[in-house]
């Protein structure tokens, strides 16, 4: 499932007001053709996408239509803005399997995913989250933090003295079921969700370089890393 519904206001000065954030061109194609390229490349057992759509939602389907490089895409529609949430547990219920891979629609990374699915896998995990760490502090970002065996206990921007500074990818793997119990409404999955410490959450802290496009300096990074990092672009 890739999340591909936010309104994207801050890079609007790049794509304009028609056009969804995910679907902001970069050379000839939209940044979520290489996202999505990107992942099945890393993951070839993926036999179906969920794009889980909202602002502008008939410009990614009208690209996209019904299937992408052999594997299946439905579209999970919010007719009005649900939160990332929401989003999620409306678009879960678009697939039959007990498990799914989650991944924001604005961010590419360029990790080992095995070990993504091993961590899950060994840790028997409710929830599995991608994360990179950083020496640097910022006070804008929340960090996760956990116990010596990767479980998350707290999420927040007040590190102590020595803690590791993990910072969220924006890839899970998780349990279609730790959506059982969740709001009804327009709810945000990072504060309501992994804030529930009662579930079982682990992090894998992966190497591999990530950037977003969320702001139009982003954006621009993005193009050239697009290009020199994993892309080829005569394919």
């Amino acid at each position: 499932m890739v999340l591909v519904g936010g309104l994207g206001t801050r890079l609007r000065s790049v794509t304009g007001e028609d056009i969804p954030k995910p679907m902001a061109m970069i050379y000839d194609k939209p940044f979520l053709y290489y996202l999505l390229s990107h992942m099945i490349n890393q993951n070839p057992d993926i036999d179906k996408i969920i794009l889980a759509a909202g602002y502008k939602h008939l410009v990614i389907s009208k690209y996209f239509g019904d299937e992408f490089l052999g594997r299946k895409v439905i579209y999970s529609i919010e007719d009005v803005p649900l939160g990332t949430g929401g989003a999620m547990r409306k678009a879960v219920g678009y697939s039959d399997k007990k498990e799914l891979m989650i991944i924001n629609g604005d961010g590419l990374s360029l990790i080992d995913f095995n070990m993504l699915k091993g961590g899950f896998q060994r840790n028997q995990s409710d929830i599995q989250i991608a994360t990179y760490e950083t020496k640097k502090y910022d006070k804008r970002f929340d960090y996760l933090f956990t116990n010596t065996i990767g479980r998350l206990e707290r999420i927040d921007n007040l590190p102590s003295k020595h803690e590791q500074l993990n910072l969220n990818r924006g890839i899970y793997i998780l349990k279609k079921s730790v959506f059982d119990h969740s709001p009804s409404d327009n709810f945000s999955f990072e504060k309501v969700i992994l804030r529930n410490y009662e579930l079982k959450i682990y992090i894998s802290s992966l190497v591999g370089e990530f950037f977003d496009i969320g702001i139009p300096r982003d954006f621009k990074k993005s193009k050239k890393l697009i290009k020199d990092k994993f892309i080829d672009l005569k394919n």
